[in-house]
């Protein structure tokens, strides 16, 4: 091979590799954005939940998103599931102390597969209708459907 064709072969594998970097670097910089922006979503909206009377409701809004209230014991206080199927809530889940900068995770959904949810938990006490309210962590999840069909 000459040497114009393997300085043309060289330059042709340069430029390829240069597009593989800088569509793999926008891609993880886009997936970054869209999961910071669901992330945001979920620590306005976890604010807004109130865990009362054994329901889990929001200050008077429409709940667009998976919720989950567990006890102590793990029993399930009251999932209210927009979305079928709904996230696969295991036991071994990050709960955040802090409500100002929650830690996300990203769990399947039942039975495995798509769609993801972005999820966050968080420990609260739940008012019943006993006279001493269940500690418990609050869930709040939110399928990855929009972001995914983004990307």
């Amino acid at each position: 091979m000459s040497l114009r064709g393997r300085l043309l072969a060289a330059s042709l594998a340069l430029v390829v590799i240069g597009l593989v970097l800088a569509s793999s670097a926008t891609y993880l910089a886009f997936r970054s954005f869209l999961l910071s922006q669901v992330t945001n979503e979920l620590t306005q909206d976890i604010k807004t939940i109130r865990p009362e009377l054994g329901a889990l409701r929001s200050n008077g809004t429409v709940v667009n998103f998976y919720v989950e209230g567990i006890s102590g014991n793990q029993q399930v206080l009251g999932p209210y599931n927009p979305y079928s199927p709904g996230p696969q809530i295991s036991s071994n889940f990050p709960v955040s102390t802090d409500l100002d900068s929650p830690q996300p995770f990203t769990i399947p959904s039942v039975g495995g597969g798509a769609p993801y949810y972005r999820a966050i938990a968080v420990p609260v006490q739940f008012t019943t209708l006993f006279p001493a309210p269940i500690a418990g962590q609050l869930v709040l999840a939110v399928p990855l459907t929009e972001a995914s069909r983004d990307l």
